[in-house]
C-alpha cells in the first residue's frame, strides 16, 4: 500500500500518541503497585484499624499506647507512669485520674482496651 506524505505524517503521529499512552500507563500501573505494597510505619493517630485484638493496658508499653484514638506519645507517657505508681487499671474509668483523659476519651478508648486479671 503506497500512502501520501501526508498520510505517513498522520500514521507516525498516531504512532507516537499510543506510544506515549502506553508508556504513561505502565509508569502509572508500575507506581501504583509499588505503592500499594510499599511497608511504612503507620501514622498512630490515623491508622485504628492496627488495633487487633484490642490493647491489654495493663502490659502496653508507650508505642502500642499511641495507636489509641487520641492518645499521643505524652499521653502514652502518662498512661504508663501512672500504671507504675498506682497498679494495674480495673476499667476504662480507672483512666480518669491521668491528666488530660476525660469522659470523651473514655468513650472512644472503651472499645480498644482489655483489662485482665
Amino acid at each position: 500500500m503506497n500512502f501520501s506524505r501526508r498520510q505517513q505524517q498522520v500514521l507516525l503521529a498516531l504512532y507516537v500518541l499510543y506510544g506515549i499512552g502506553l508508556l504513561w500507563y505502565n509508569s502509572a500501573q508500575r507506581s501504583h503497585t509499588l505503592t500499594s505494597y510499599r511497608l511504612e510505619f503507620p501514622d498512630p493517630q490515623e491508622q485504628l484499624m492496627y488495633i487487633d485484638p484490642p490493647i491489654d493496658i495493663n502490659a502496653a508499653d508507650t508505642r502500642e499506647l499511641q495507636f489509641l484514638p487520641g492518645i499521643g506519645t505524652v499521653l502514652a507517657q502518662r498512661i504508663v507512669d501512672y500504671r507504675q505508681q498506682h497498679g494495674k487499671f480495673q476499667n476504662a474509668e480507672s483512666l480518669m485520674p491521668i491528666k488530660h483523659i476525660g469522659p470523651k476519651t473514655i468513650q472512644k478508648l472503651q472499645y480498644y482496651l482489655i483489662f485482665p486479671e
